[in-house]
């Protein structure tokens, strides 16, 4: 045993002879829980009596449904009420005691998380191989509940929150983007300052989340700056919610409070009947997950369930521990048959003046109690104001910006957000985009190998190489179609598909147009003689493309021109492809002028084939693309990219390939006929040149 170890387990002997805690409930059983309430005063307050009544009422219900396959044990029950740190180390000692003298199996013991646990309990509980669990808050749920509520009261814009930290503020925001609300003002209420002069002529929706104790002291702050300017409080609509349940006694009308049902304080200390609160489902959590635990440990371990010298084997080895996950409350109401009860867990909205509305947390239903308001049972989420102005929400409203709001949330959060899109059409267009990768880098391999071998026999490999990377980014720019993010990072994504459908056609566009208005230049009489200038291409293509380049620098400054605003500017994007388009048309014009070049493995016969099947997939797929409706946009998109690319792959990379193999087996085949390979034609003289700047480019 280690030193600490050691101290620990004479700090508990001490503290069982030196302290008396209070038993305030218990019932024997071979096998025992034990739970401990922080409480000073001799009577609890309702959140704790509403706790031990679930606690109570779940311990029981497990033994009455025999559950988990444990038919002959009975689960016992040890509720201690303490005070100090030194009370709890003396009830968890106490516990492990007396499981000891009687032959029980401690499953674990339980605290309620609102009670402050001193750090070292945890740790005491360790060294005795007791497990130690904590009741579980539900604080999705309860976000629910209260978006729900907001939309009811009509609340849904221009909200301002007050939260206990930044994972409670991230849940808000994240269910409040579902619904299209717009959270534009947030404060933690360690930091919780009111502006009153901000705020004195806006009425506006207050929402404070946390414990009873957080949203009283920063109540009373807001209660202070008001009083002391002309702010008119009285109108401010004010949500109160206590996560931890406890009570707030509501003092103005404007003061809206949701809380669950609690036990009254007339109840007795053992129920007769179940309290249909919320608190059940934290209390009950813990309860089956360690009764799960054994039972699956002792299937495994265990020939017979019922063999307690076995089970406590298992306790001692540290096998009933698991990292079993979370139970929700749905699972609970299952596991514990209350599913005909499910209608009586609700949250209860009030005011100084009564109960106003009631939420069935499992029905997903509002049930008004004052019939003297006209509440807004349903609402219309496409005349919401985020909804319609979506752009505006971006910039303005706190829970939809790009960006968070703490320094919790790095860069990763983009990447940790986006997940692949689950329609049908998405893996389509992703396997002919990988399958049309994979035939470019397959054709890239081949000409790098040929220009190491110095086989290539006609033109600069450079155009080729530069027009093959545009075809594989063309077939990658897919991918941006085929994911999807949360709100905080979609219009990355949409500017993303925005320069994706964009760049890749311009870059394309401009190789081919500078190439061939070159080769329409190119004299006819001595075509093969004639000289390309590699310099003048690369400028007009720098030229061409650049223009692009700048077009698409408005989107860093609207939201509208991303691809995806349709519903906002049906004809953005459109807009963005108009000089693709007036490059494609110059393409076609130009045709003719290069079809019979038999230059460079006859390019301009497959440039021309290209560029008229491209013209005719563009006149389908953009015409199409502006007249269909929204679910067509996203795949007309994505036909675009892969029937291009697709095309200039298909009509230039794999013949010149063929071309390329039959002209090589062609001069090694005449190379070793010395009668056959004297150059006696102007091909010949140009072929020769061409290898010969070839070779001295290449050569180190």
């Amino acid at each position: 045993m280690t030193n600490k170890t050691i101290l620990f387990f004479l700090l508990g002997v001490t503290l069982i002879c030196a302290v008396n805690t209070s038993v305030i409930y218990e019932t024997l059983g071979s096998i025992h829980i034990g739970l401990i309430l922080t409480q000073c005063t001799e009577n609890l307050t309702a959140v704790q009596k509403t706790a031990l009544h679930s606690t109570i009422w779940a311990t029981q219900r497990v033994n009455d449904l025999k559950f988990a396959n444990l038919n002959d044990f009975q689960v016992g029950l040890t509720v201690h009420q303490v005070c100090t740190e030194d009370d709890y180390l003396s009830a968890i000692f106490e516990l492990y005691k007396n499981g000891l003298e009687r032959g029980e199996l401690l499953l674990g013991v339980m605290a309620d998380y609102r009670d402050e646990v001193p750090r070292v309990v945890p740790e005491f509980a360790d060294i005795l191989k007791v497990d130690f669990y904590e009741s579980v808050m539900y604080k999705q749920e309860i976000i629910k509940t209260v978006v729900k509520i907001l939309e009811v009261l009509a609340w849904s814009d221009d909200i301002e929150v007050i939260a206990p930290d930044q994972n409670v503020l991230k849940e808000f925001y994240r269910i409040t983007r579902r619904e299209w609300m717009c959270v534009n003002r947030f404060h933690l209420h360690e930091t919780f300052v009111y502006d009153s002069e901000e705020n004195a002529s806006v009425i506006h929706p207050i929402v404070f989340l946390g414990s009873a104790a957080e949203i009283s002291k920063s109540l009373s702050k807001l209660q202070n700056a008001t009083n002391n300017s002309e702010t008119n409080f009285s109108t401010q609509k004010i949500l109160l919610v206590p996560l931890d349940s406890e009570e707030i006694t509501p003092t103005k009308e404007n003061y809206h409070i949701l809380q669950s049902t609690l036990a009254e304080p007339e109840e007795p200390l053992i129920p007769p009947k179940i309290i249909p609160s919320t608190i059940l489902f934290e209390m009950a959590e813990p309860i089956l997950r360690m009764i799960q635990t054994l039972s699956q440990n002792s299937t495994l371990e265990c020939q017979n369930s019922t063999n307690i010298k076995c089970l406590h084997k298992l306790s001692s080895n540290g096998d009933t521990e698991s990292e079993t996950k979370i139970l929700s409350q749905v699972e609970i109401l299952n596991l514990l048959k209350l599913e005909s009860l499910s209608s009586e867990f609700n949250y209860i909205l009030n005011n100084n003046q009564g109960e106003l509305m009631k939420y069935s947390l499992f029905e997903n239903d509002i049930t008004v109690m004052d019939a003297t308001k006209d509440y807004q049972l349903k609402r219309n989420i496409s005349i919401s104001e985020c909804f319609q102005h979506f752009d505006q929400c971006l910039l303005e409203c706190e829970n939809f910006k790009s960006f968070d709001v703490t320094p919790i949330f790095t860069s990763n959060v983009f990447l940790n957000a986006v997940r692949l899109r689950p329609e049908p059409w998405v893996y389509a267009f992703f396997s002919l985009s990988l399958l049309g990768i994979l035939f470019c880098l397959a054709i890239m391999g081949f000409i790098i190998s040929r220009l190491c071998k110095k086989q290539v026999l006609e033109g600069n490999p450079i155009l080729t190489i530069l027009l093959l990377i545009d075809v594989i980014i063309m077939f990658a720019s897919v991918l941006p179609f085929s994911l999807e993010g949360n709100k905080f990072n979609r219009f990355e994504i949409y500017i993303l598909r925005a320069i994706c459908v964009t760049i890749p056609y311009t870059f394309a566009f401009a190789l081919l147009l500078a190439r061939t208005i070159l080769l329409a230049t190119v004299s006819s009489e001595v075509g093969f003689m004639s000289h390309v200038a590699g310099t003048v291409q690369g400028f007009l293509t720098l030229f061409i493309f650049a223009v692009q380049c700048a077009l698409s620098l408005q989107l860093s400054n609207s939201c509208e021109d991303s691809p995806l605003h349709h519903t906002n500017n049906n004809y953005s994007l459109l807009s963005l492809m108009s000089y693709n388009v007036v490059l494609l048309i110059l393409l076609v014009f130009i045709t003719p002028l290069i079809a019979k070049s038999k230059r460079n493995y006859r390019e301009g016969k497959h440039f021309t084939i290209a560029i008229i099947m491209s013209a005719c997939a563009w006149s389908g797929w953009l015409p199409a693309y502006a007249v269909l409706d929204e679910a067509w946009k996203d795949p007309l998109l994505c036909l675009g990219l892969v029937s291009t690319g697709s095309i200039l792959l298909g009509s230039i990379f794999i013949p010149r390939t063929y071309m390329m193999t039959v002209s090589a087996a062609r001069e090694r085949f005449t190379s070793a006929l010395p009668s056959l390979a004297t150059a006696t034609s102007a091909m010949d003289i140009y072929r020769a040149s061409t290898q010969f700047t070839i070779a001295s480019t290449w050569q180190p």
